[in-house]
């Protein structure tokens, strides 16, 4: 093994290959939205999106162990703190990418201090819980979130029991 001049060990080529490998790949998927289409660019942000979503399920379960239900929290908790500061706030877009980091740090900050004492079945159980609070928040306060609308049903079921038609309004 050869050593750099301080005495730690040089990379070895696999490395060094690996490394330019992934440099090659983040440069190309930079340099395809001057040449793609509007469909095409829209298409390869979303699975650049998606692909950081799966990032961070790797990096909890292929690194700690910990299965998590409630990982689309904090992705949403990123995704409404910059959505939200734009449309509220007027934030630019740096900005905004700011306060989302901020909102899933926050977000992970809270939930972290209590699941974290947790392992195995309780951990997903836990996880999950806090998931379907903040699913349901989103919910509860649409009207500021813009999240998916309470459907109100409106029929007359005491005169029509065998013809009921139901029409889903949104507010």
């Amino acid at each position: 093994m050869t050593r750099t001049p301080r005495g730690a060990p040089a990379p070895s080529p696999t490395r060094r290959r690996v490394a330019i490998l992934h440099l090659a790949v983040a440069a190309g998927l930079f340099l395809l939205q001057f040449v793609l289409p509007p469909f095409h660019h829209g298409m390869v942000a979303r699975v650049m999106v998606l692909a950081a979503f799966a990032i961070g399920y790797n990096v909890l379960l292929g690194y700690t162990g910990l299965m998590s239900l409630g990982h689309a929290m904090f992705f949403a908790a990123g995704m409404y703190g910059t959505g939200l500061t734009v449309y509220y706030l007027r934030f630019g877009a740096g900005e905004a990418f700011l306060a989302g980091v901020v909102a899933g740090v926050v977000l992970a900050a809270i939930v972290g201090a209590i699941t974290l004492r947790t392992s195995g079945v309780s951990f997903l159980i836990v996880t999950m819980m806090f998931a379907q609070v903040v699913f349901l928040s989103i919910l509860y306060f649409n009207r500021v979130t813009g999240g998916d609308p309470i459907p109100r049903f409106r029929g007359d079921l005491e005169h029509h029991p065998r013809d009921v038609r139901l029409d889903l309004l949104r507010h």
